[in-house]
């Protein structure tokens, strides 16, 4: 079950043309006192901003199984920002919400350390420096190396992982590439055996069509039929006579005579005596 944490949601809403001198005090000190605790705001328009609309000063709780720098998630099921305002065509309208940031907030936001890479998180109190889970992804670069660097979730988005030390580079470059060619860690090995199924399922397919047209082709050659102008359908199963070009009426009713035995689903495709080229088939139930 997911942790959570509770808080107040206080929405705003003031008219910078119409509304009382106090009312637009208290709105910029309001946008002053935001920007020193939480930084920058968000701006949403749209149903994106309305979804999440309270008229009035209502508790909610937010999970903490994946924290973001300036957003959660809540119980609810919405997501909110730590401070959002609408974007609206008359400037002079400020509607929004902001988030009491309870010390409880920080604190899970500052002991959570999140992946630059792959944006897994891990508690602070593990110790770890960097995400070594990523260390056999293919889609990694020796240089992106230093995105593996685990900083706390509430970073600012203009964060920017600094360059490995060289004794950061001489600890990670031997583990990346000892799971890039080997890929012994969890990711590689589920990788490794997604690509072995893959395969197998290649195989097994193969062979099948493989045996398919070999069983077919056999009981046409063994009954004496010529293959020249037969040719195997493996995406309908079926085998076409005359594919290349009509059979003669003659080449027609004696592959006709013979094909009723045929234990697959066909189709012949030849002319009648006056130059009529028509098609007969047969479905059997042998697949």
């Amino acid at each position: 079950m997911s942790n959570t944490i509770k808080t107040m949601v206080i929405p705003f809403k003031v008219n910078l043309d119409r509304d009382e001198v106090k009312d637009k005090e208290e709105y910029f000190a309001m946008i002053n006192r935001l920007r020193e605790e939480v930084g920058r705001g968000t701006s949403m328009g749209g149903d994106g901003f309305k979804k999440p609309w309270w008229t009035e000063p209502t508790e909610i709780e937010l999970e903490t199984d994946w924290l973001f720098n300036n957003q959660w998630n809540t119980k609810c099921g919405k997501r909110v920002y730590d401070w959002c305002e609408e974007t609206v065509p008359n400037r002079s309208m400020k509607r929004g919400y902001y988030l009491v940031i309870t010390e409880e907030m920080r604190e899970v936001r500052r002991n959570t350390l999140k992946c630059g890479y792959c944006g897994k998180h891990e508690p602070a109190a593990k110790g770890y420096t960097f995400c070594h889970k990523c260390l056999s992804s293919e889609y990694l670069k020796e240089k992106d190396l230093k995105m593996l660097r685990l900083r706390p979730c509430d970073s600012p988005h203009t964060y920017r992982s600094p360059e490995l030390t060289d004794a950061e580079t001489a600890r990670l470059l031997p583990l990346y590439k000892e799971q890039q060619l080997f890929g012994l860690h969890e990711r590689g090995i589920a990788r490794t055996k997604k690509m072995r199924d893959q395969i197998e399922s290649k195989l097994i397919n193969g062979c099948l069509k493989l045996q398919e047209e070999y069983d077919r082709f056999t009981w046409l050659m063994d009954n004496g039929i010529s293959v020249d102008n037969v040719i195997y359908y493996d995406h309908t199963k079926k085998t076409s006579f005359g594919w290349r070009e009509p059979l003669s009426p003659k080449r027609t009713e004696e592959v006709l005579d013979i094909i009723d035995a045929f234990p697959w689903s066909w189709y012949v495709k030849g002319k009648d005596d006056d130059g009529t080229v028509r098609t007969w088939s047969g479905n059997a139930n042998v697949q």
